[in-house]
C-alpha cells in the first residue's frame, strides 16, 4: 500500500502538490527483495507550469523548482542524499518549455524487502512546506 499526502489525479500521471502545500508518495515495500540489493530508482518530472490570462505565456514560477526522494523507512541509502534527502534541481518551465518531462535517477545502496522509497515534490522531502506542485509518471524500480 502506498502512503500518500496532496497527490490528485492526472491525464495518465498523478499531479503532486496544491497551491499551499507539497506532496509526496511513499512506494510499496519492495518484498521481492532477497537481502540487500542496489537498486536503480527513475521517474519523469513534469513541473508545474501556468499560462497569464492576458497573453497566454507562460509565467515564470518559482514553485517546484525542486524535487526530492529519500528512504521513508527500512533499510538502504541513497547515493549523494544528503541527511537523507536527494534533492533535484528543476528547471523553469518558462525556460524550459510547458509540459517538458524531466527523467530522473538515483540509485539507493542496501535496499531490502522492508524499503520504501518517497518521492516529493519541494526539497524537504516528506515535510509539508509551501506552493510545490508538479507531475509524475512512470516510476521503475530495478536491481543494479
Amino acid at each position: 500500500m502506498c502512503i500518500r499526502d496532496r497527490l490528485y489525479p492526472g491525464a495518465g500521471c498523478i499531479k503532486y502538490g496544491s497551491g499551499s502545500r507539497n506532496g509526496w508518495i511513499v512506494l510499496p515495500e519492495l518484498r521481492s527483495l532477497n537481502g540487500s540489493t542496489d537498486l536503480t530508482v527513475s521517474f519523469d518530472m513534469i513541473p508545474y507550469a501556468v499560462a497569464t490570462a492576458t497573453d497566454n505565456e507562460l509565467v515564470d514560477i518559482t514553485e517546484c523548482l525542486n524535487c526530492s526522494v529519500q528512504i521513508k523507512s527500512g533499510e538502504g541509502t541513497i547515493e549523494g542524499a544528503t541527511n537523507g534527502v536527494l534533492v533535484f534541481d528543476v528547471q523553469s518551465p518558462k525556460a524550459k518549455g510547458a509540459w517538458s518531462i524531466v527523467t530522473y535517477t538515483f540509485t539507493v545502496k542496501g535496499a531490502n524487502s522492508n524499503t520504501r522509497i518517497a518521492i516529493a515534490s519541494g526539497d524537504k522531502g516528506c515535510v509539508a512546506t509551501g506552493k510545490n506542485r508538479m507531475w509524475l509518471d512512470k516510476v521503475t524500480v530495478v536491481k543494479k
